[in-house]
């Protein structure tokens, strides 16, 4: 190869392993994660099963709410009624059955009529009934807009509920923690001041009674499932993050609760675990000393439920985003086993881009990364996904092509055109993603760099019908793809003797001037 030819390839290919690379995009994948936020819900209302207490068919729940605008009122008034604790208790209860319909229940009405503050003097009443059908309105309140969650903080309920985790009566407690978690889930804001007012040494006192013993009563079950969601949103939201400090008390509840048969805690834990991990090294060091990750590992290998391994993949992803040094205690834990396991699952299709941004993660490290997920037989997985999966999941597949051509050695780059990577490049090339077409372009250069490939890789380019799409990308408005796309043609497939270069310099043509006399400029 000329020397002009190896100082443009030189100019274009990352022979060196790129840190903003080696960063995994983290920016990028923020989206990945948004996109599944409702995986998990934020706020729970309690609605009301009992057949006393079912919900309205619409025509009917209409027809009830224009005929009973003053029995709303009249339900309002009745909390007022100190002197009549009889009647205050019923209205209590009907202010909670009113709350707890599936569709358009009047919270606003409530609000703007005072019964807040009204409920939350009820929280410290000797009545355990009337303590219980207060805090359960005011659960369902906190599961409406932030405007209406705010007005129960401003009432003063955070202090009086959290006094209710410790009560000996696990239905009050339960329904103080529900009400909490709606609260902590609305915002980091409202997260951090539930945090600051102390809940979690109430919530490791409860814990500490409902994980005594290893069976449960059902009633307990759904206490758990509760304590687990409630931690999991006391540890959501990225900006700013929850402090580590709080995150260390949490991490002995829901390490404990990886361990339980029930699916929602386990669920839940993990997507707590997911939170946790999506920040700086330090925050996912303290999960792996804690050796958390092991038993997430065994999850993914075990379970065969794809709404738990979404999390698990989610916290465990989040993870191999670190240094390599923690990359790589996940991979000694048996990741890429567990992984190996679901690519042939019946729901399979549902993790498939989780899985290629974990692969494509792991295959931005160190070589012998690159050479474990090889060893593990992923790689044509990786490019039949490229080739043939959903939009989303071929992106992450192709980023995770990208990352093995820029970080793995030649030996690795020859196998992953043995399985095909060239072509699954080609078919990125005409994909409304300018990011992805010039990842993947830069992919082919690095490809195509290494002399002892050389050939094959520019026959796989003309064979898949690449070429074509090449030569299209070098009239691109974007600088960077229409350079690269220049230099591929230029170097691989150009004439020999081509002098017009692009300038590695100015990033211009430029042209051969001749003699006056003969033609002037030749292009």
């Amino acid at each position: 190869m000329s020397s002009k030819n190896e100082g443009r390839i030189n100019k274009f290919k990352n022979t060196q392993r790129n840190e903003t690379q080696k960063n995994k995009r983290r920016d990028d994948i923020v989206q990945l994660r948004k996109e599944k936020r409702n995986d998990q819900l934020q706020k729970r209302r309690n609605i009301t099963s009992s057949t006393d207490d079912a919900p309205l068919s619409p025509l009917q729940e209409n027809n009830s709410l224009n005929r009973s605008y003053s029995n709303m009122q009249d339900v309002v008034d009745g909390l007022h009624a100190d002197l009549d604790p009889v009647l205050q208790f019923e209205s209590t209860k009907e202010t909670r059955k009113m709350l707890s319909t599936e569709r358009n229940p009047p919270i606003q009405f409530f609000i703007e009529n005072g019964a807040i503050p009204k409920l939350v003097q009820f929280l410290a009443s000797d009545n355990q009934e009337l303590v219980f059908q207060a805090a359960w309105a005011l659960t369902n309140i906190a599961s409406g807009s932030s405007e209406e969650t705010k007005a129960v903080v401003e009432a003063s309920a955070i202090n009086p509920l959290i006094d209710l985790l410790t009560s000996s009566n696990f239905n009050i407690a339960e329904q103080a923690m529900w009400a909490l978690g709606n609260i902590a889930g609305d915002s980091p804001n409202l997260r951090d001041f539930v945090l600051e007012q102390g809940i979690l040494k109430n919530l490791a006192i409860l814990a500490e009674m409902i994980l005594a013993t290893p069976k449960y009563e059902i009633t307990e079950i759904t206490l758990i499932q509760n304590l687990a969601w409630t931690l999991s949103n006391l540890c959501r939201n990225r900006c700013p993050p929850t402090k580590i400090e709080h995150i260390m008390l949490m991490l002995p509840m829901l390490k404990h609760m990886l361990y339980l048969e029930d699916i929602k805690t386990v669920t839940d834990a993990l997507w707590a675990f997911s939170y946790v991990t999506d920040g700086p090294a330090p925050r996912i060091q303290a999960i792996l000393n804690d050796d958390v990750h092991t038993r997430m590992v065994e999850i993914i290998g075990t379970v065969n439920e794809s709404t738990v391994i979404i999390p698990a993949i989610r916290a465990l992803g989040n993870i191999i985003t670190g240094t390599d040094d923690q990359t790589q205690v996940v991979l000694e834990a048996g990741l890429l086993p567990a992984i190996l396991n679901w690519t042939n699952h019946k729901d399979a299709r549902n993790l498939q881009k989780e899985l290629a941004w974990v692969l494509s993660n792991i295959m931005a490290g160190t070589s012998y990364q690159i050479q474990a997920v090889i060893d593990a037989q992923l790689l044509p997985w990786v490019t039949d996904l490229c080739l043939y999966a959903d939009f989303k999941t071929r992106k992450e597949a192709a980023w995770a092509i990208t990352n093995l051509s820029s970080s793995g050695t030649e030996d690795q780059r020859a196998v992953l055109i043995e399985h095909g990577g060239v072509e699954a490049l080609c078919s990125m090339l005409d994909v409304p993603d300018n990011k992805i077409i010039e990842i993947c372009l830069s992919a082919l250069l690095n490809l195509a760099g290494d002399e002892r490939q050389q050939d094959t890789v520019t026959l796989n380019i003309e064979r898949c019908g690449g070429l074509d799409k090449v030569e299209e990308l070098q009239n691109h408005v974007q600088e960077t793809i229409y350079k690269y796309a220049f230099s591929i043609i230029d170097t691989y497939f150009g004439e020999p003797n081509d002098e017009n270069v692009v300038s590695s310099t100015t990033g211009t043509f430029e042209f051969e001037e001749v003699e006056p006399g003969t033609g002037g400029f030749r292009f």
